[in-house]
């Protein structure tokens, strides 16, 4: 694996990936797709909460939003793989590759194992940043590869989890979800120092990059992330509302304001400086978040990773910098902007 020896990333990361002046980090071979570096603790956390006040299990739909986008990923990288290699290039060697993204992204270490069934692939992954992200991840790709629908049985064993991908009947995949809605062209004032040699922002060097582990740690907050699909959240979210009504969004924000303001805030130790806050937050793919007024200031985060996860968030850091619950509204523009308005 080849690493940057100024900042430390991965090269094939600024090989792959584009950051815009918005706060967005885009792959290069398709704009439309999108990831950011999210906190593997608040992530589970935001699942877990969302599926104890809903009264259901939200494993399900976690691991359906990753799958949705491991599918288009996978789909683009193999147009890629079979101009280079031809139409020869064989399934293993595709897992072969997945699995070392999987290091690149921070989900953990993969190895295949022998199986004795046909149909089913068996994978060893010590450290899973999340079992359900993994699962998601690896089911959407195995589907794309095969060219079946597959089912993911996980056995876990104090750090080591056992990934089971069972083959079902050959089948098209059928129609990909959309990507995430492109209005117009992205402009953004965000300015990053970036790295002379790899060309990501400087401000991705706070990262530790751990790949034989596949592990991401902040150097700071020493917080694990992971580099994941913004929609995996947006897919997840999407489902869930469609099923149990708008409230669910509005559950999110509460559940990511109270963790942002008790748990992320005495943890995040940066500059004040407005400037190179956004651009810490813009390097983490999270979007562009400027602030206007003092007393009753007003946020905006324009092309946030998942709008109402970044309101309950912007929300629960003032909370924290102040240090008491505040009287706040929110609302999402049809542009998928989010506002936080603070009235006391």
């Amino acid at each position: 694996m080849d690493i940057c020896s100024v900042c430390g990333t991965p090269r094939v990361l600024g090989q792959k990936c584009v950051w815009l002046p918005d706060g967005t980090i885009r792959m290069k071979e398709d704009p439309s797709m999108r990831a950011f570096f999210a906190d593997c603790l608040e992530l589970s956390h935001l699942f877990e909460e969302l599926g104890s006040q809903l009264g259901i299990g939200t494993s399900a739909y976690l691991q359906e939003g990753a799958r949705s986008f491991s599918r288009r990923y996978m789909s683009l990288f193999l147009r890629f793989i079979q101009q280079d290699e031809g139409p020869l290039f064989g399934e293993g060697q595709v897992f072969r590759i997945l699995l070392e993204h999987l290091r690149i992204w921070g989900l953990g270490a993969s190895q295949t194992l022998p199986s004795a069934q046909e149909g089913i692939l068996r994978l060893e992954l010590r450290g899973a940043a999340d079992d359900d992200l993994v699962c998601g991840y690896l089911s959407g790709a195995a589907e794309v590869i095969t060219g079946c629908m597959i089912s993911c049985n996980l056995l876990r064993g104090g750090d080591k989890l056992v990934v089971e991908l069972i083959s079902g009947e050959s089948a098209p995949i059928g129609e990909m979800p959309a990507p995430e809605p492109e209005f117009g062209e992205a402009k953004g004032v965000i300015g990053y120092s970036t790295c002379p040699e790899c060309g990501v922002p400087l401000q991705v060097s706070r990262l530790n990059w751990d790949v034989e582990a596949g592990a991401i740690t902040d150097l700071v907050t020493g917080r694990r992330l992971a580099f994941v699909g913004s929609e995996v959240i947006g897919e997840a979210l999407r489902n869930l509302t469609e099923e149990l009504g708008e409230h669910v969004l509005s559950r999110v924000v509460e559940i990511e304001r109270e963790y942002a303001r008790d748990v992320l805030y005495p943890l995040l130790r940066v500059s004040k400086d407005p400037h190179e806050m956004r651009a810490l937050f813009g390097s983490m793919g999270h979007g562009d978040i400027t602030a206007e007024g003092e007393d009753r200031p007003a946020f905006r985060i324009r092309r946030p990773c998942q709008p109402h996860l970044m309101a309950g968030r912007i929300l629960g850091f003032y909370e924290g910098w102040r240090g008491e619950r505040v009287a706040a509204s929110w609302r999402i523009s049809e542009w998928g902007t989010a506002y936080v308005s603070i009235h006391n």
